[in-house]
C-alpha cells in the first residue's frame, strides 16, 4: 500500500505476516542502493525477508538515482513518521546509498537505529575528489545539498559492515566517531557483504539482530571471522586481489575454490573476464613504463655523448 506518492519519491507500506511476536515491533524502513530506480519496478530493498520474518515496514522507492538529493524525499519521510505510532520503535536499513539514506533520514525519523551496510558518506566530487564510482551520477547531481553529518539521530545505535580494503574504508572513515557506532568489518567481501553473510547461512541472523538491537558485537566479529572462508564471493575478491599483487597462480587457485563451492557458469565467467581485464591492464601499464624508462635512456645517452663531445672539444 502507497502512503506516499510523489514524482520523485513513493513509500511503499508492507505489513509483516501476521507474526504476532513481532506485532507491536520495531518497525524498518529501507532505502534503495544505486542499481536503478525502483518505483514502479516490483520488490523493494529487503521487501520479501522483513515480509517473509514477520516485520512491518516502509520501503523508500525512488524514480532517479538522485542520493536522496531532492526535498521530496523529506516529504516521503515525513509520511513515514507521521504514519507510525509514537510507541513503536524505528529502525532504518539500507546498503551503500542506501546506507547513506538510512543515516541521513534517521534523525528526522528518530530512529532508535540504524543498519548501514557499506554505507557512503558522499559522491560529491568536491567533498570525495579521489572516489572513482558512481561518476555519472556524480556528474548528473553536482554538490550535495544535505549534510548527512547533521541529520544523523544522535541517540541512535549504529550498526555498520564494509570491507576495510576497498574504497569504502575511505568513505566510511569521514562519519564522525560516535560511541554507539558499531563498525563491523568483513574483509575481502568487497562492495557487497550481505551477499557473502548470505552464502555463508548468517545474513538472517544478523539483520534480525540488528532490527531488534541483539547484536553481541564480540560475538558477530568471531561470527565474520568466519563467514569470509564460509562464502564463495570472498574467494573472487581475493582472487582480484591477487591479480592486482602480481601473484596470478594464487589468482587461479581462488577462483578453483570459488567454483568448488557453487559458483555459476556466469559468476565464473565475469570472475575471469574481470582477471584478464587486470592483466591487460597490468601488461599495458608496464608497456609503457618500459616506454618511458627507454626514452629516459636514450635522453641520458644523448645527453652523454654531447658532454663527451663538449670535453673533447675543449681546449687543454
Amino acid at each position: 500500500m502507497l502512503i506516499f506518492e510523489g514524482d520523485r519519491f513513493a513509500v511503499r507500506k508492507t505489513p509483516g505476516s501476521g507474526n504476532e511476536e513481532n506485532s507491536g515491533g520495531p518497525v524498518v524502513v529501507t532505502f534503495p542502493h544505486a542499481g536503478g530506480p525502483t518505483m514502479g519496478r516490483g520488490i523493494a530493498f529487503g521487501e520479501n525477508f522483513l515480509r517473509a520474518k514477520g516485520i512491518d515496514a516502509y520501503h523508500v522507492l525512488n524514480a532517479q538515482v538522485d542520493w536522496f538529493q531532492h526535498p521530496q524525499f523529506w516529504d516521503a519521510i515525513e509520511a513515514i513518521r507521521a504514519d507510525i505510532s509514537e510507541d513503536r520503535e524505528i529502525v532504518t536499513y539500507g546498503s551503500s546509498m542506501g546506507g547513506y539514506g538510512a543515516l541521513l533520514a534517521s534523525g528526522r525519523l528518530n530512529a532508535a537505529r540504524v543498519l548501514s551496510i557499506v554505507p557512503q558518506f558522499s559522491i560529491d566530487r568536491k567533498v570525495v575528489p579521489w572516489e572513482r564510482r558512481w561518476k555519472a551520477h556524480a556528474e548528473r547531481i553536482g554538490d550535495f545539498s544535505y549534510d548527512v553529518e547533521a541529520e544523523i539521530a544522535e541517540d541512535a545505535r549504529i550498526y555498520s559492515l564494509h570491507d576495510p580494503r576497498n574504497t569504502d574504508e575511505a568513505q566510511i572513515s569521514l562519519y564522525r566517531k560516535r560511541p554507539n557506532w558499531h563498525q563491523f568489518r568483513l574483509p575481502y567481501s568487497g562492495h557487497t557483504p550481505l551477499m557473502l553473510l548470505l552464502q555463508a547461512g548468517a545474513l538472517s541472523r544478523f539483520v534480525t539482530s540488528a532490527i531488534a538491537g541483539e547484536i553481541d558485537t564480540a560475538e558477530w566479529n568471531r561470527t565474520l571471522l568466519d563467514a569470509r572462508r564460509n562464502g564463495r564471493s570472498y574467494w573472487r575478491v581475493i582472487a582480484m586481489h591477487a591479480v592486482r599483487l602480481r601473484r596470478t597462480d594464487f589468482a587461479f587457485e581462488c577462483i578453483e575454490r570459488f567454483a568448488d563451492m557453487g559458483a555459476s557458469d556466469v559468476e565464473l565467467e565475469t570472475a575471469l573476464a574481470s582477471i584478464q581485464r587486470a592483466q591487460e591492464s597490468q601488461a599495458l601499464q608496464a608497456e609503457r613504463m618500459a616506454a618511458v624508462e627507454a626514452q629516459r635512456a636514450e635522453r641520458q645517452a644523448r645527453l652523454a655523448e654531447k658532454l663527451n663531445n663538449t670535453s673533447e672539444g675543449s681546449p687543454t
